[in-house]
């Protein structure tokens, strides 16, 4: 049995945990995972980085894992029949080809995943479905998932990413969690707000949920299904009506503030016109609640 130890990256989120594969290649089986050191896991692993690869190895995989191309050659109930990858790309490439020519480009669609081999060839399937196919029927699971925050970072903080390293959130003095359970989402970090709030950190969750982040945050903003930018415009208007915001900071490295005032101003003035019920309806949590968290 030739063994062999393979440091990769864990797969199932973004946090990027190193694991340390014991690999059997005589039957390219999986034989152990331990967590490796890196950045963001040091030497730590969820359970889904020490458990969730054991499906690799299942016997009772409803259908075996397909290496090589295969076509049901006499329709859909037909057994896969293993071919050569000119003849799958030639079968593909023929039928793609027939649906275009009888439904028009706009008949297909092409879906790229996160769970592939990376960016390249997410930007090739984009590339040919609007070049080659002649549509702009494509989607990406991060659309979903991610295309909102990305958008909403590129405009707040110039990058649509984090603008600090997992590391150093256990180092924050106050944590702001907005509509984000870290326990479930990336059970890895979640040990760094921990750390943080060991170390006396102040942790606000804004979520309408009661999760795992709110069970241990100082302040928890139950509000409603929608209302996060009613939230953060009411906080933004606590902050600079009582003086509290770093000019400084605000000159040195923010653009059109003043347009961003403008609005929290409007939003402000309109919510004024509303009844006190409805304001508590939209937020669902107390205003005194809001007001402690703006001031953090």
């Amino acid at each position: 049995m030739a063994q062999k130890e393979i440091q990769t990256t864990c797969c199932y989120c973004g946090a990027g945990c190193q694991l340390l594969f014991t690999v059997d290649q005589t039957v390219n089986g999986i034989l152990d995972v331990h967590p490796a050191k890196g950045r963001t896991n040091d030497d730590k692993a969820c359970l889904k980085g020490w458990y969730g690869w054991d499906y690799l190895n299942d016997p009772q995989i409803i259908t075996r894992r397909i290496r090589e191309p295969a076509i049901r050659k006499n329709g859909r109930r037909s057994p896969l029949e293993v071919v050569s990858w000119d003849e799958a790309i030639a079968f593909v490439a023929a039928n793609l080809k027939k649906v275009k020519e009888k439904w028009g480009p706009d008949a297909i669609l092409g879906a790229g995943s996160a769970r592939g081999p990376g960016n390249e060839p997410n930007y090739l399937m984009q590339k040919f479905i609007r070049a080659c196919i002649g549509t702009n029927n494509i989607d990406h699971c991060a659309r979903i998932c991610h295309a909102a925050s990305v958008a909403g970072s590129m405009q707040t903080i110039g990058e649509g990413a984090m603008s600090l390293s997992i590391p150093e959130i256990e180092n924050c003095e106050v944590i702001f969690n907005i509509g984000y359970n870290a326990a479930v989402s990336h059970p890895i970090v979640v040990r760094r707000i921990i750390r943080a709030k060991e170390k006396g950190a102040f942790i606000i969750c804004a979520d309408p949920r009661i999760t795992e982040t709110a069970r241990i945050a100082d302040l928890h903003l139950q509000l409603k299904g929608g209302t996060n930018i009613a939230l953060t415009n009411a906080m933004a208007n606590v902050i600079v009506n009582e003086g509290l915001q770093d000019e400084a900071f605000i000159q040195a490295h923010t653009k059109d503030f003043d347009k961003f005032w403008g609005i929290v101003k409007a939003t402000r003035l309109s919510m004024r016109q509303r009844s006190r019920s409805l304001i508590q309806i939209t937020f669902g949590s107390r205003r005194g609640n809001m007001r402690e968290a703006s001031t953090r």
